[in-house]
């Protein structure tokens, strides 16, 4: 199993680790897998986290120019907080310091939590909180993190095409609090 080295990202590692062949072989789950891979990297590093996805459907393709573009969380929507897929609530500080880390720390497309190597690349990124909106002259009715991606992969581009994909997976660690 890979080891996280000195100089490398957390989604270096994870994308390293996901594809390493004693990897694959001791956990063929793929769930599993990415499970183990962020607990080496949160053990190598002292982090005492839990493993996050944010997952949202794709809102706009332009097929002309291979773009994907969509929210990859909302956070609330018409004044109520949302709860996402894993029962957890994400605060406006926190998404839009997940989505910094993520710009400023991987900017590049995935297929699956796995192959992340001539997938794509960020091109928009953008977190609309309320004071954002505000400065924009905006209400959206929601707060959320917007992405686009421009797919360099003929085979993924086709996968979002046919709707085999149908939305983004933003993988990273986050502490678990009890919200009262």
């Amino acid at each position: 199993m890979p080891t996280p080295r000195a100089d490398e990202t957390q989604d270096v590692f994870v994308s390293r680790c996901m594809g390493d062949a004693e990897a694959r072989k001791d956990f063929p789950e793929q769930k599993q897998r990415s499970a183990v891979c962020f607990s080496m990297w949160r053990r190598a590093k002292g982090i005492k986290k839990q493993n996050i996805v944010l997952s949202a459907t794709i809102s706009k393709i332009d097929e002309d120019q291979r773009i994907v573009k969509g929210w990859a969380s909302i956070i609330e929507e018409n004044g109520e907080v949302v709860i996402d897929s894993q029962g957890d609530i994400i605060d406006e500080i926190e998404l839009e310091k997940a989505a910094h880390d993520f710009v400023l720390d991987a900017r590049i497309a995935g297929e699956m939590h796995e192959n992340t190597t001539g997938v794509g690349r960020l091109i928009e990124s953008m977190v609309f909180t309320k004071e954002t909106q505000a400065a924009l002259g905006i209400d959206l009715k929601k707060i959320g993190w917007w992405l686009g991606f421009k797919i360099d992969s003929a085979e993924v581009w086709a996968a979002i095409k046919s709707g085999k994909y149908k939305a983004f997976s933003i993988g990273g660690i986050a502490m678990r609090e009890p919200v009262e």
